[in-house]
């Protein structure tokens, strides 16, 4: 079985005695059930030119859903007045979170922001629900905050004050080096007037 670039997804190896081995290499779908059946229909034929028919059915379990995580970055504001060394703008903060993925590769390009937490960020647009960002002020003015989302699976919440950077959210999924994937947030906020 190919993918559509002609890279090998599985392969089945049948042996002179017919025994068979099924090598997966790519993750494969599943339906709702969690579950892929795959009818392989095979056949042999004997030294005289007997045919005999059969099918391999192969049954692909899914495996176990990665985990939910929650993390949290605390950044401590800078002093406009008395900015001694390592109290001044701009203050940075990051953290990186395992994501527990106990088979299945968890694919980086699907992060995103849940809608409910569009919404508490972000509200609907009414004066009813202007959303949590919308009390955010950056030297007394309003912080206009967007979502920019990227192909890759990143995305940043970037707040401005009159078109300037005050403070960007940044998420990114990277793969370590122990094959595990974790979460990176980086919170970095500047200085405004």
């Amino acid at each position: 079985m190919l993918d559509v670039d002609n890279n090998p997804v599985m392969s089945v190896t049948i042996d002179a005695d017919g025994n068979y081995t099924v090598t997966q290499y790519q993750p494969i779908d599943q339906d709702d059930s969690d579950i892929t059946n795959i009818a392989l229909n095979v056949s042999g034929t004997d030294d005289d030119g007997d045919t005999a028919n059969g099918t391999i059915n192969i049954v692909i379990n899914d495996g176990g859903n990665a985990e939910d995580v929650s993390d949290e970055v605390t950044i401590e504001e800078g002093d406009l007045e008395n900015p001694a060394s390592g109290n001044e703008y701009p203050v940075h903060g990051e953290s990186s979170k395992l994501i527990p993925t106990p088979s299945d590769d968890l694919d980086p390009s699907t992060l995103q922001l849940t809608d409910e937490a569009k919404a508490t960020l972000f509200g609907d647009g009414t004066d009813q629900n202007p959303g949590e960002l919308s009390e955010i002020t950056s030297g007394g003015q309003p912080v206009d905050f967007v979502s920019v989302e990227n192909p890759d699976g990143s995305f940043s919440i970037v707040g401005t004050v009159d078109g300037v950077e005050a403070i960007t959210i940044s998420f990114e999924v990277v793969q370590g080096g122990d094959g595990e994937f974790y979460i990176n947030t980086t919170v970095d906020r500047f200085t405004i007037g």
